[in-house]
């Protein structure tokens, strides 16, 4: 017999109105059970828009998925502009075009410290 997948599919309009725009949301619907579960396929039907964060988000939890559980993910009935919005957030993954910076942070024990500190800059 061949090998057939186990296949799970999130329908987002069953969680969502027409607009996604909190990565928080797509986080809270990757922390469901995956046990035996080979692929996921999420069905963007009904929905118009989603925020470049929540896409990015998509595609960090595709790819966490096929790292630690390595089950594939699908999308699938997105409208063009999801499908476009997804092409430019994973070519600016590709690109690196973001950069860490890191800031060093200062306290101060009073305003009065503070404001020595602002005259020597």
């Amino acid at each position: 017999m061949a090998n057939s997948k186990n296949i799970k599919t999130i329908i987002l309009s069953n969680y969502f109105d027409e607009n996604i725009s909190s990565r928080a949301s797509v986080v809270n619907l990757f922390k469901s059970n995956f046990d035996k579960v080979d692929q996921v396929q999420i069905d963007f039907a009904n929905i118009d828009f989603i925020s470049r964060s929540v896409a990015h988000q998509f595609l960090k939890e595709k790819k966490r998925l096929n790292k630690e559980f390595k089950i594939s993910m699908k999308f699938q009935n997105e409208n063009s502009s999801l499908d476009q919005l997804f092409s430019t957030v994973l070519q600016s993954i590709k690109n690196n075009s973001s950069t860490l910076v890191e800031a060093k942070s200062l306290k101060f024990s009073s305003t009065s410290d503070l404001s020595k500190f602002l005259l020597t800059v």
